[in-house]
């Protein structure tokens, strides 16, 4: 992980929690609660432990976030074909 800037490191996680807890055309949003245990448990062989220790202990303003985001464009857009 030493070879992956630490910004593209702390993305990663912020893209996992958005993919994980963002309803789409084809599944539900998961709890904020199972997001951040799935990116525990991934300490270590998917995130740099150093930052989900950090993570943990700021997880609130990710839930914070959450509630305050608009739905995902993703789920807006209704599929039909053009004629």
């Amino acid at each position: 992980m030493a070879n992956i800037p630490v910004e593209a490191r702390m993305m990663a996680i912020a893209d996992v929690y958005d993919a994980l807890t963002s309803k789409r055309v084809y599944k539900e949003g998961y709890s904020h609660s199972k997001t951040c245990n799935i990116i525990k448990e991934g300490s270590g062989t998917f995130f740099d432990p150093d930052l989900i220790s950090v993570f943990m202990e700021i997880e609130y303003k990710f839930k914070s976030l959450q509630s305050e985001q608009k739905p995902s464009i993703i789920s807006n857009i209704n599929c039909k074909e053009n004629k």
